[in-house]
């Protein structure tokens, strides 16, 4: 199966900024505001009923986390009122 190439212009995009709160050195809250993360690994434990083999298992789930506060990104869409 050939898989579709598709070509994205990065300067039609927006940058993800850290939502995270946090207090700052004179004790203000505020938005962390940070733009890079880190790629980490986060294990999910799999029951036996529910994995392939029936046997216990464990499975790695790629997450992505702010370089400065280490907040993990936030990928889900929320319903807004």
């Amino acid at each position: 199966m050939e898989q579709q190439q598709m070509n994205i212009d990065p300067s039609k995009t927006e940058v993800v900024e850290c939502q995270a709160i946090g207090t700052d050195i004179d004790g203000i809250m505020k938005p962390c505001g940070n733009t890079t993360w880190d790629q980490k690994i986060q294990l999910r434990k799999v029951s036996a009923i529910l994995s392939p083999t029936g046997k216990e298992m464990y499975l790695q789930a790629p997450i992505l986390v702010c370089a400065e506060c280490n907040t993990e990104l936030e990928t889900e869409v929320r319903e807004t009122q």
